[in-house]
């Protein structure tokens, strides 16, 4: 008798175990179920734009500092001449784009007329300028590099103090692929570009 009370007594807390998980399990969330994931990007179709201030290291007065607005970030590049990774290039206060005498790219620049960033909300389809040969910064002689005429136009020159202050231009670029970007230089001291920047991932011309 004792041995099948303790029988009935197992498999009714068996029983009751599997009732109580059983019931747990069918209350279980499923994952995500709250919202997207951590890093998920915009939904297709956004026209927000990825903004940014970076400050860039161009101190060298031979090598060529390359960036790309779609990486947001400088990269690395081994044959410019031949690459669609890079949409700028910087040395001191020389710029180039993808371009022209630069590179096989569809880059180039316009100046909007505007000094109000957040002003620019779309940049023109056409219109831009393709790099070519242009004088270097100094005494006539000092030779010529290839570069960007808008961008290089970027900046106010004392020849007391030889200091170079940014005119606070706002550029309307297009891109190495072909899409569309604005910039401004915000500062440029002791080899240090600090640029603010905007780019359009989805090919239209919206940069706000």
């Amino acid at each position: 008798m004792a041995t099948k009370s303790l029988w009935t007594l197992g498999m009714g807390m068996l029983a009751l175990a599997c009732a109580i998980s059983c019931g747990v399990k069918d209350r279980e969330e499923p994952i995500g179920s709250g919202g997207n994931p951590p890093g998920t990007p915009p939904a297709s179709g956004s026209n927000a734009a990825t903004t940014g201030e970076s400050v860039l290291s161009v101190s060298s007065t031979t090598e060529w500092v390359y960036w790309s607005f779609t990486k947001g970030a400088t990269v690395a590049v081994t044959d410019p001449a031949m690459s669609n990774e890079w949409d700028l290039r910087l040395r001191r206060t020389q710029f180039a784009t993808n371009s022209g005498t630069s590179g096989m790219g569809q880059a180039g620049a316009i100046d909007t007329a505007s000094t109000n960033f957040a002003a620019v909300e779309e940049c023109p389809e056409s219109g831009y300028t393709a790099d070519a040969s242009l004088p270097l910064p100094g005494p006539p002689g000092s030779g010529n590099f290839s570069g960007n005429a808008i961008l290089n136009a970027w900046y106010n020159y004392d020849a007391a103090t030889h200091a170079v202050s940014s005119k606070g231009a706002v550029y309307c670029l297009r891109t190495a692929a072909g899409k569309f970007a604005k910039l401004a230089i915000v500062n440029y001291a002791s080899g240090q570009m600090t640029i603010k920047w905007a780019y359009q991932p989805n090919g239209t011309r919206t940069v706000k």
